[in-house]
């Protein structure tokens, strides 16, 4: 028989279990297409490095699979973070433009880190009217040590360009 006291000593380690699926992160899918994601260029992390369009790896990858998990909020303006790190995803500095890359940078609450994820699933930098925009025409560029399919930039926000659209799935 189990006691009550032995079910309070798991209590911590259920809490702790429960957060870190919580804490998985979601991929970002270019127009719902579940084969691409947006993930971090060039295999590591690093303040200024770009974000592109790969193919998806499993989100339990140990080498790349953390890449591309990111955490943001629907509801309200904030933050679209690499999961896991001090790291978010930043629109250019001092102001966003069209045609500037996308990359990441060590999360400062920034205006070019303040992101609101629409109801018609566009990534909109808020209050400037700019959105994460996969680059049309963009060509795959075999690259170390995983190859990028679409260049990411920021762009005018545009109703129903399906270059702007991301669904936000859960890993």
């Amino acid at each position: 028989m189990v006691s009550f006291t032995s079910l309070l000593a798991i209590v911590p380690f259920v809490i702790s279990l429960a957060t870190q699926v919580h804490a998985a992160g979601r991929l970002l899918h270019p127009n719902g297409n579940t084969n691409e994601c947006l993930a971090v260029g060039n295999g590591y992390a690093a303040k200024g490095t770009i974000v592109e369009i790969i193919d998806c790896f499993a989100f339990d990858d140990p080498e790349f699979g953390h890449l591309q998990l990111w955490t943001l909020g629907r509801d309200k303006p904030g933050q679209v973070k690499l999961n896991g790190t001090d790291y978010c995803l930043d629109a250019g500095n001092p102001y966003p433009a069209n045609g500037l890359p996308a990359t990441i940078k060590k999360c400062d609450h920034d205006i070019a880190q303040t992101w609101y994820y629409t109801d018609d699933n566009r990534i909109s930098l808020y209050g400037y009217g700019y959105c994460l925009d996969v680059v049309a025409g963009s060509k795959t560029v075999n690259q170390n040590p995983y190859s990028q399919l679409h260049t990411v930039q920021i762009w005018k926000c545009t109703d129903g360009d399906t270059q702007q659209a991301w669904t936000a799935a859960a890993s």
